[in-house]
Formats: C-alpha cells, structure tokens, sequence
C-alpha cells in the first residue's frame, strides 16, 4: 500500500484511505440518521468498491474514527 522507494501511498493505500474517510462519513450520517453504522456500512462498502480493502465493519471499533466521528457528526445535516 506504499511504495517503499518514495514512501508514497499506491493506488491501492489511496483507495484504502478513500475508504476508511468515506465509511467514517457513512457511519456518522447512519449513526445521526437512526440507522445502525454496521448495516449500512456493510450495504456500502461493495457499492463504494471498497469491499476487501478496508473492514468498514470494524471502524466503530477504533477510538481514533470514534473521536473523528465526535467531532464530525454536530455538522451534519
């Protein structure tokens, strides 16, 4: 996912972070919106090609995408 002579992302790390930022923005609307994060993220992860790249499901897991969501979510409409 990086490429150890520049130590820039591959497509592949690009796709992986497009992934993780948008499934954190999915996971928030969901959340704000009454649906349940892991239902929805795992309808959208295949939609979005992001199925197999990063475990969308897990992302309510993390501290780090759950202090993002904090700060993101009061913004939402």
């Amino acid at each position: 996912m990086v490429d150890q002579s520049t130590g820039a992302f591959t497509s592949a790390g690009d796709k992986a972070v497009n992934c993780i930022r948008n499934g954190a923005l999915i996971a928030a609307l969901a959340e704000k919106h009454g649906m349940s994060a892991p239902t929805v993220l795992g309808l959208a992860a295949p939609i979005f090609g992001c199925g197999g790249i990063a475990n969308l499901n897990q992302m309510q897991n993390s501290s780090y995408i759950q202090a993002l969501l904090n700060l993101v979510e009061p913004n939402l409409p």
